[in-house]
């Protein structure tokens, strides 16, 4: 995860900044904190949103909002994620969630 803090604190506005970010929050996630990785994903998703894990990030959003047991930020994370990117892998992955 370092790596990625790293190259964020050096190249912020990198083309590829947004990747780095969706990778941070998913290490985060991975280490068990699920609020640190929200807050991560959602700053993800604020500053790039035309970035191109925007998606997974929705995807990851709604998913973890769930584990967490809110039931609204999770179906408006699946709801953008739905409207924004229908034919997305990461919409299919969701309907297959039972989202």
């Amino acid at each position: 995860m370092s790596a990625f803090e790293s190259f964020l604190s050096r190249w912020p506005n990198h083309p590829h900044a947004d990747n780095a970010m969706y990778w941070r929050a998913e290490c985060i996630l991975q280490g068990g904190d699920r609020h640190r990785a929200v807050r991560e994903f959602e700053a993800l998703v604020t500053r790039f949103p035309a970035g191109n894990k925007v998606a997974d990030a929705l995807f990851k959003l709604a998913v973890t909002y769930r584990r967490l047991g809110d039931r609204a930020a999770a179906d408006r994370a699946a709801q953008r994620l739905y409207v924004e990117f229908p034919d997305s892998e990461a919409a299919r992955r969701i309907r297959g969630e039972g989202e």
